[in-house]
């Protein structure tokens, strides 16, 4: 029944006039086809059909120009946009012709990419730069300098966290491309920029590249800034940072330091002080003396129309000797009475002006106190499990992160400590800082274990070399006449002692497990140990307090540590790495026993048996010249300035007997740049007394007749 009521009314329906309701319009059939249809377009750039490809253009296996790529590092897809920056490493590498012709166009393009949101795409991103910048000419990269600048700094402060830690590794590869431009203006703060020209300061931007990028890596480390300017970047205090991300960041700080002091020494021209002898100055009287001292000894002296300074007095003090010593064949030099220009000067007395200010010291200084926190608290995560007595092996992470710690250290109180007199508000601030981290690191020095690997004992061995030169810079930072008679400094004085015996043993061949024969310092080991050595043989309280030994029966530490590095210049071989940095420490230690200038080496210098050692050292200089031969002729100048300088003391070291038996040591066989040289020495060591004989002066004669250096023996006369 209700089967066929409804047919009936579906019969009815075909002729029944649907009511429209007010508003509705016509209603479409229920069985009706819609049949619009709407146009779109699609763009396709560079392929239009009245534009002819070039066939002859390099492409990638995808057959992908370099416009076609660079077109695709804008696109929506991290993916085409990472495969783009490996096409372009792909295409450059095939066709680096194509680099200085896009340079342009393609930094443009890769520095939109450095916040990329997508990991994948800044970490290929830091792979091309990483190897496309060290490519390219400083002059051709220089103007695009701060493009680079501009948006790694911004990277630095973005909102994300995994942004600004990818920023930390483009800043690394902006320190090895264009380092000036990095640390430019580090030491300004925002004070200093508002107080400035304002034209200028709009130029260049609110706040200095360098200053930028050091905010950025406190703001990662979660250091505030100090009372008085703000670190002008967002807070990053609820970042978490992992282990290996702290790591990266405090290697990275520690490069951009390593690259700031060089930058200041360049423009203090202090660069061409060796790493023999930079940590002398605190010793010397006058910065001027100190300068003359180095300059004496300093082989092919490029600067020698820049000469120290002096104060001018209407008298002269003749007996003097700070000042720069000349072999007789510089002043036949053409450039020796090189003059100055106006633009010489006028650079010269606006660097005076800018070293002048100490804003760089101040500004290192504060660094100090404000990073010393977190060092300490790094150190303290993560050195008990490095030096834990287990024989699990610690994570490499750990283990250089500890390490890092002492690099940071080093340098940041290695600049600062010998300076520290011109700071005397925060001297006590910067010392019980250092003290605090000294503490701490005491407790596992000497920082070895035989669990960490092969890879971890370099670094371990560079935490002892860094723990000593800064246990040896706290000591000397005392204020001069303070007796030390605290609880801390004599911790400190005790921790001397330990410092010295490690020096002691690794200068004799430090014995362990793998190399029970003792293992040889390398070159830049004991590069690192100078200042070390150089502190503990200069230390007033231990010269003076222990001349008569120690309760144990043994020689004062500095005695000790003396004869230890003389017996080690003498026994190093000629051809050994360490054997050029040993020899021009030895020969600076030498002359600086006899001059005026430097203070408290004369307390170790008045026991004959030291005398006599350096004698022994003295003499065997001949057979190393004659060993180098023509391998290492710059080595073979600064053993000959060496014996020049120390002929010319008026405060004799060798006794006639030994000097005479130097004389009949040195060979003729000399390279041709070294020969005046040579006859220099020869001439200035020349017997005192008329009428003695002289096999050495007669085989010159007999070798030198008829050549140039004959007619310059001549003239220096009989």
């Amino acid at each position: 029944m209700p089967k066929s009521t409804r047919k009936k009314k579906e019969k009815t329906a075909d002729f029944t006039k649907a009511k429209l309701k007010l508003g509705k319009g016509k209603q479409a059939a229920s069985n009706a086809t819609d049949t619009s249809f709407k146009a779109r377009s699609i763009a396709l750039p560079k392929q239009s059909i009245s534009v002819v490809k070039d066939e002859s253009a390099p492409t990638t296996k995808r057959n992908h120009t370099l416009d076609e790529l660079l077109v695709q590092m804008k696109h929506y897809s991290p993916a085409v946009r990472k495969d783009a920056i490996g096409g372009i490493r792909e295409l450059l590498s095939e066709n680096p012709e194509l680099i200085e012709d896009s340079l342009h166009s393609l930094l443009n393009r890769c520095v939109g990419l450095i916040s990329d949101e997508d990991a994948m795409v800044r970490k290929s991103l830091i792979s091309l730069l990483a190897w496309l910048l060290p490519t390219i000419p400083p002059d051709n990269l220089s103007p695009h300098a701060p493009l680079l600048m501009l948006f790694t700094t911004s990277a630095l402060s973005h909102i994300f966290p995994e942004i600004r830690v990818d920023g930390v590794r483009f800043v690394d590869i902006l320190l090895q491309v264009v380092p000036n431009v990095v640390v430019g203006d580090w030491a300004t703060s925002e004070a200093d920029v508002t107080a400035s020209n304002q034209a200028e300061t709009s130029a260049r931007g609110a706040i200095p590249n360098g200053r930028r990028i050091l905010n950025g890596y406190l703001a990662l480390l979660d250091i505030k800034g100090s009372t008085n300017e703000s670190t002008g970047v967002a807070s990053t205090s609820t970042l978490t940072l992992s282990a290996n991300s702290k790591l990266l960041i405090l290697e990275s700080f520690s490069k951009f330091l390593l690259v700031t002091i060089a930058h200041l020494n360049e423009q203090k021209n202090r660069s061409s002080i060796s790493e023999a002898s930079w940590f002398m100055e605190s010793s010397f009287a006058t910065t001027n003396a100190f300068d003359a001292f180095v300059l004496s000894l300093q082989p092919s002296r490029p600067n020698l129309h820049h000469p120290p300074t002096r104060r001018w007095q209407a008298t002269g003090d003749f007996d003097e000797e700070d000042l720069p010593g000349y072999s007789f064949a510089d002043l036949e030099r053409p450039d020796a009475l090189e003059t100055w220009t106006f633009a010489d000067m006028n650079s010269s007395a606006g660097l005076t002006d800018a070293n002048s200010s100490g804003t760089e010291l101040r500004v290192m200084a504060d660094l100090c106190t404000r990073v010393s926190s977190t060092l300490v608290s790094t150190f303290l995560d993560h050195a008990p499990t490095v030096f834990s007595p287990s024989t699990s092996r610690p994570s490499t992470v750990a283990v250089e992160l500890v390490a890092v710690v002492g690099k940071i250290a080093r340098r940041l109180y290695g600049y600062v400590l010998p300076r520290i007199h011109e700071l005397p508000d925060a001297a006590p601030v910067v010392i019980e800082n250092l003290r605090t981290l000294l503490g701490y690191m005491a407790t596992y020095f000497p920082f070895d274990t035989d669990n960490v690997g092969s890879a971890g004992t370099p670094l371990l061995q560079d935490l002892s070399l860094a723990y000593c030169e800064l246990t040896s810079l706290l000591l000397l930072a005392a204020p001069p006449g303070s007796k030390r008679a605290s609880k801390k400094d004599r911790n400190i004085e005790r921790e001397m002692e330990r410092v010295g015996d490690y020096v002691i043993e690794g200068l004799n061949g430090r014995v362990t497990l793998s190399q029970p024969l003792g293992k040889k310092l390398s070159g830049g080991a004991y590069a690192a140990l100078l200042p070390t050595i150089w502190s503990l043989v200069n230390l007033p309280s231990i010269n003076e307090d222990k001349q008569g030994g120690g309760d144990d029966g043994r020689l004062p530490l500095a005695h000790r540590v003396l004869e230890a590095t003389l017996e080690h210049a003498i026994q190093s071989g000629s051809l050994a790495a360490v054997k050029p940095v040993a020899s021009e420490f030895v020969s600076h230690l030498c002359l600086a026993l006899a001059d005026v200038n430097v203070r408290g080496l004369q307390l170790v210098y008045n026991a004959a048996s030291f005398s006599q050692r350096f004698t022994d050292w003295i003499l065997t200089l001949p057979r190393t010249l004659w060993e180098l031969g023509v391998r290492d002729t710059s080595f073979s100048e600064q053993i000959f300035l060496f014996l020049l300088r120390l002929c010319q003391r008026r405060k004799r070291l060798l006794q006639s007997e030994d000097q005479r038996e130097l004389r009949r040591r040195l060979c003729l066989f000399l390279p041709a740049r070294l020969r005046r040289l040579f006859l220099d020495v020869a001439w200035v060591s020349r017997p005192v007394i008329g009428g003695e004989s002289d096999e050495l002066r007669e085989k010159i004669g007999r070798e030198v007749a008829g050549t140039e250096e004959g007619e310059y023996w001549a003239r220096l006369g009989p």
